[in-house]
């Protein structure tokens, strides 16, 4: 289901962060229906990607506020703070997923506007100048946290999960190593034989898989 909407009034917001040096904004916009709740899709160049709607009004691509994200919390020293990003980081890249297909169909060719015979196109926003490039999102991340199988260096016979790993670094990493990214899969297994201090929480295979995936979680 499809429809334009008067985007002054819609009511999606995402949580405002500082952005960083590249923000996506779309030249149009259209909205879906996600699951009874209002989602929107935005022209980025030749194509149609999941995109947000900021407080201010304005929109920006979903993939672009994951990389303001990272860069938020990269610089952050507050856990409390860095929970709160990370959980908003993780509803965003759920957004993205489901709605990732839907978007790339870009909008109807026509939009009826009440039955009058009309049709109402995407709402055009202003583009602003390019300041660098956005990569494209890793192919790795699968819907639901899982990771494709044999990235980072896990092992071919292992699903990893993102939010496993976050709760077993949680419970048994976070309080002497606070926030570590990008460690592939035998780095971090050596660590545990190397320093005698991490011995006693070795983890199994899997565990150690879903480690790996949470600490890969910025790997865009």
């Amino acid at each position: 289901m499809y429809k334009v909407v008067n985007y002054l009034v819609a009511s999606v917001f995402v949580v405002m962060v500082p952005v960083a040096a590249y923000t996506e904004t779309p030249s149009s916009v259209f909205e879906i229906n996600d699951s009874g709740r209002a989602a929107f899709c935005g022209q980025i160049g030749a194509s149609w990607l999941p995109a947000l709607k900021r407080r201010n009004g304005t929109f920006v691509s979903a993939r672009s506020e994951l990389r303001s994200l990272v860069a938020k919390i990269r610089r952050e020293k507050s856990r409390k703070i860095i929970a709160r990003l990370e959980s908003t980081q993780r509803s965003v890249r759920v957004l993205q997923s489901r709605t990732r297909a839907t978007c790339a169909e870009g909008p109807p060719q026509s939009i009826p506007d009440g039955g009058t015979g009309g049709t109402l196109p995407p709402t055009p926003t202003p583009t602003p100048t390019p300041q660098g490039s956005v990569p494209p999102i890793n192919p790795c991340f699968l819907p639901g946290g899982d990771i494709k199988a044999g990235c980072f260096g896990i092992p071919a016979t292992l699903i990893a999960n993102i939010n496993r790993g976050e709760t077993f670094y949680g419970r048994n990493c976070r309080g002497c190593h606070g926030v570590r990214v990008a460690m592939p899969y035998d780095r971090v297994a050596t660590s545990f034989d190397r320093i005698p201090q991490m011995q006693p929480f070795k983890p199994g295979a899997q565990q150690l898989a879903d480690i790996v995936a949470y600490l890969n979680r910025f790997n865009f």
